[in-house]
């Protein structure tokens, strides 16, 4: 099993034409995440390309991610790179989140995040509010924090 402290560290190969994570079985969430990135993907030419999910299934202790192998072109422009990346990152902000949705993987996991400490929220939110009314008790009990508000605006 992955301890705490390997929560970071790569687990993955390159297997052409695949992509092979391994972690523990929160990895099943993740891949429901990117199985709904993909999705939209598909459907907009304008998308950033998303990697296309085989399988995620578990083995002894150990969960595994298969998904394709994109490979990058290098570039000698690191401008066109950050702007691809960019962008990127503008559509994937921009993906509405799926009906029923709560904070964190769409698998039904734990919110992930450093403000969390250990990395993993200790439960599940499923909204916005509840967020916030869990970050408002800790920063009672952490006083150096400040307030959070996540109200969405229209």
């Amino acid at each position: 099993m992955i301890s705490g402290s390997d929560r970071n560290s790569s687990r993955c190969v390159i297997s052409k034409p695949y992509f092979i994570k391994w972690a523990e079985p929160e990895l099943h969430d993740a891949a429901a995440t990117q199985k709904y990135v993909y999705s939209q993907a598909i459907q907009d030419p304008k998308a950033p390309r998303v990697p296309k999910v085989y399988d995620c299934f578990d083995h002894d202790t150990i969960t595994y991610l298969v998904m394709e192998y994109i490979q990058t072109s290098p570039t000698l422009d690191a401008t066109y790179f950050h702007q691809q990346t960019a962008n990127a990152i503008d559509w994937l902000l921009r993906l509405p989140a799926p009906p029923g949705a709560g904070i964190g993987p769409l698998g039904g996991g734990y919110a992930i995040h450093p403000i969390f400490g250990e990395w993993t929220a200790p439960l599940r939110f499923s909204c916005n509010e509840a967020l916030e009314i869990f970050l408002n008790k800790v920063q009672y009990f952490v006083s150096a924090l400040p307030g959070r508000s996540f109200t969405v605006e229209p």
